[in-house]
């Protein structure tokens, strides 16, 4: 198979798109693209600058060219550097590429540059997040910046193609679809008056989902201005593509020079249908959007019909996901019921009364043995059961008690799960009691965090260091009052950041931020001992 295949199989049928979506090929392309996200540099790689550097707001900076691309000088006009970096505003992974070489542009004139392309929302471009300028990399040495979204797992058209031996040329299904998206985002881009700066491989970028990617046509925008007019420019844009499909099908990076052309168009003709090789031709020798759309017209039905069949299929597969996650709730709530050791001081809690049925029912579901007590390991029975649960059916189910006598009940999964409900309220406003009493109750059966008990409820005052833009915070059963300068912002588990007020109530007790020398102190006031825990070391809080 190509290369394109390998990352973007066309998808020419429903039942096709429905094997890639459901059949394990998608589930290992987002893992895959997770790995990528959270893969770490080298140890001891020079190239890798200090993880505690923050750049206009983005740290963790992780440097990702492809090695066999060799100088970035010729895509960009001078050399540029990749990075993998973190945004510190929402904690999202984002690609930061800095603008290397003796290029000086001062603030104004990047906004400038960046000012159109920060509006521009296509599937088939990489969306720019921003551009700014910042010696914070190199003091006394301002470099321009721009911040684009993170495709994770992507590589390049000319990396895919060109590079890698073992690739072969594209089909022409591939060629078609790779035409159709790249069109689709000339014709966005020309529509609001802009263009491509032309259709470079080393600037399309192949990502998962069939999709392929136009990238850093702004970077052109500030390196090498073009002050042509605008209908040249764009003339240029459907060349370039023209040039790039000739140069796919023959697999040559000068397959479509001038000279080369005509020989490359027939040995295109030998391997691919007379209208792809009629388009090709259309497009390299120089032409408009008005007259390349009659062109393609019969070949966006195929495309919209492989469109609406993945979508389908996804949609399959997020309800799929989506019954899991009801389920995965239910099974939540029972193991925050069930063996629960004590509840307010009462060790057979979860022994007694509504929970003790909800205990039969987990032996019901996950328990079952057969005749000669072997157990029985059913996937669609557990399935089935904890679905008629979540739903609360009306069908009964019989429950077998742990007495000797084995007496045995029958009750509906309505009735079951009001209880399991009603139970987990329980819970839930057991947590959201005072916590003087619960710091009382910890503190005389010696269960404090810190010293381990002996210590009387009055209000504590520690200094807790937390970082601005931590994004890792576990959260706990506990309750404290939390003072920090007003307009503070803290985030709960990678969930949008609150701000505390002079003081705010919070249920928290551990904060794991990112290990840095740039931190925040808040004043935290507690009426038991707190532990505040970094990557490497833990440090307990007591009392006074």
């Amino acid at each position: 198979h190509s290369a394109l295949h390998a990352i973007a199989p066309p998808l020419s049928t429903a039942a096709a798109t429905r094997h890639y979506v459901m059949g394990g090929a998608l589930e290992a392309e987002l893992r895959a693209e997770l790995a990528a996200e959270m893969s770490l540099p080298a140890d001891g790689d020079p190239a890798v600058p200090p993880q505690d550097l923050v750049v206009g707001g983005c740290h963790s900076l992780n440097p990702i060219d492809d090695p066999a691309r060799g100088h970035t000088a010729r895509s960009y006009g001078v050399p540029t550097t990749l990075f993998r970096a973190v945004d510190s505003e929402d904690g999202h992974v984002c690609a930061l590429r800095r603008v290397d070489g003796s290029l000086r542009a001062t603030g104004e004139e990047v906004s400038m540059v960046a000012r159109p392309w920060l509006g521009v929302q296509h599937p088939n471009i990489v969306e720019l997040r921003g551009a700014f300028v910042s010696d914070e990399m190199e003091e006394g040495t301002p470099r321009a910046f721009f911040v684009h979204d993170f495709c994770a797992g992507a590589v390049t058209l000319e990396s895919a193609i060109f590079v890698r031996i073992e690739a072969e040329a594209p089909s022409e299904a591939e060629l078609w679809s790779l035409a159709l998206q790249l069109l689709s985002a000339a014709f966005a881009l020309h529509s609001m008056g802009m263009s491509c700066r032309g259709m470079e491989p080393a600037r399309i970028l192949l990502t998962g989902g069939q999709r392929v990617r136009l990238h850093g046509s702004v970077v052109l925008d500030l390196t090498r201005p073009d002050t042509r007019p605008l209908a040249d420019q764009q003339r240029d844009d459907l060349a370039s593509l023209g040039r790039l499909l000739v140069n796919l099908a023959c697999r040559s990076p000068g397959a479509a020079s001038s000279k080369a052309l005509p020989r490359s168009l027939e040995l295109m003709a030998a391997s691919c249908s007379p209208d792809l090789v009629h388009l090709a031709n259309t497009l390299a020798r120089g032409t408009t959007m008005a007259e390349v759309m009659p062109l393609v017209s019969a070949r966006l039905f195929d495309h919209a019909i492989a469109v609406q069949a993945q979508a389908d299929a996804l949609r399959e597969a997020h309800r799929a996901n989506l019954e899991a996650s009801r389920l995965a709730r239910l099974l939540i709530k029972l193991g925050f019921v069930n063996e629960r050791p004590e509840l307010a001081g009462d060790p057979s809690w979860a022994e007694t009364g509504d929970r003790y049925l909800l205990q039969l029912l987990r032996d019901a579901i996950f328990h079952q043995v057969d005749a000669d007590g072997a157990p029985i390991v059913n996937y669609d029975h557990v399935v089935s059961a904890l679905n008629k649960l979540d739903v609360g059916a009306d069908q009964h189910v019989l429950l077998h008690g742990r007495d000797e006598r084995a007496s045995l009940m029958v009750v509906s999964y309505r009735d079951m799960r009001s209880l399991l409900e009603r139970t987990f309220a329980e819970l839930v406003a057991a947590q959201q009691a005072s916590p003087l009493e619960h710091a009382a109750a910890d503190g005389a059966q010696g269960l404090a965090l810190g010293d381990g008990g002996n210590f009387n409820a009055a209000m504590t005052t520690l200094q807790v260091r937390v970082l601005p833009h931590a994004t890792d915070i576990t959260w706990s059963m506990c309750t404290f009052d939390a003072q920090a300068a007003d307009g503070q912002t803290m985030q709960q588990s990678g969930a949008p950041g609150r701000r505390l007020a002079s003081t705010s109530r919070l249920s928290m007790c551990l904060l794991r931020p990112l290990l840095s020398q740039d931190v925040t102190v808040h004043t935290v006031r507690a009426p038991w001992p707190v532990a505040v825990q970094s990557e490497s070391t833990e440090v307990g809080f007591s009392p006074g």
